[in-house]
């Protein structure tokens, strides 16, 4: 894991693109050429108190859609994470399947960036995009659980923030958009039914027999586990777990086995 501290340097051939309708593409795509993906969000600050009046006034008007009867704009500020606007990634995480023989069973690898630093670790994160990114003869892909509506915004939100450039990925002149090297396990399950239910990933895991932890996908937990406990090994490792699990789905969604935990490597 590569974590960043406060007080760290802050300073080809066009293919048909994937498309989430049928498994015929699904199952024709090499998943060495998939990056899977998750990003942990949290609240940029402890406390809402500490906003600007103008930003508590922003949260109080955005965060009642979420707020139940009786709730205050404060006790559902640990959802701030989730909205680029108001959180900051404190985790990102990336995973790739490899294979070192030919017929044999896959290796997942994951690289985790985390810390304090988020300028850093989201400076090396879109660096390593980037060179994955940059063969130009063929596609590569990156892969979540609601992807298209919330990891790639927000990662592309907080970049700009940061004063950081946007990846090449993000850059639609003169190469395929983003929302074609997008693979959204949420909208593969849903055949692209934008008015269907939206399934969480946990429940996927349980209907495919995948072993997933629920308060993995927990806020309030993400939330409590960085500005209270601040124990960002424990968000490493709900991060790794997620990105293992939209592995799993996938292989799942095209008729394979599930890559065996012995075959999990995390590089530091």
């Amino acid at each position: 894991m590569k974590t960043y501290n406060k007080g760290a340097e802050n300073e080809g051939r066009q293919r048909t693109p994937f498309v989430p309708d049928g498994t015929s593409a699904l199952r024709s795509l090499s998943l060495e050429n998939v990056v899977f993906i998750n990003i942990e969000g949290v609240p940029e600050l402890a406390d809402p108190a500490n906003l600007t009046d103008s930003m508590l006034d922003y949260w109080d008007q955005i965060s009642k859609p979420m707020r139940a009867e009786g709730q205050t704009a404060a006790d559902v500020y640990y959802r701030a994470g989730e909205i680029g606007e108001f959180g900051k990634v404190a985790c990102v995480t990336a995973g790739v399947i490899r294979h070192r023989e030919e017929g044999g069973q896959p290796f997942f690898i994951t690289t985790s960036y985390c810390g304090d630093d988020e300028r850093t670790l989201l400076s090396d994160f879109s660096d390593m995009l980037s060179n994955f990114f940059a063969d130009k003869n063929d596609l590569h892909y990156l892969c979540g659980h609601a992807i298209w509506q919330k990891d790639a915004p927000f990662l592309g939100k907080r970049l700009l923030i940061n004063g950081l450039p946007l990846p090449s990925l993000f850059d639609s002149k003169g190469r395929k958009p983003l929302r074609a090297l997008l693979i959204d396990t949420q909208e593969y399950w849903t055949f692209s039914n934008h008015n269907a239910t939206r399934v969480p990933a946990d429940l996927l895991a349980n209907v495919f027999g995948i072993d997933a932890d629920k308060s993995d996908f927990d806020p309030a937990e993400a939330c409590r586990l960085y500005h209270d406990e601040h124990d960002l090994d424990l968000i490493r490792e709900r991060s790794e777990r997620k990105v293992l699990l939209y592995a799993q789905l996938l292989r799942r969604f095209r008729g394979e086995g599930i890559i065996d935990s012995s075959h999990i490597i995390r590089k530091e």
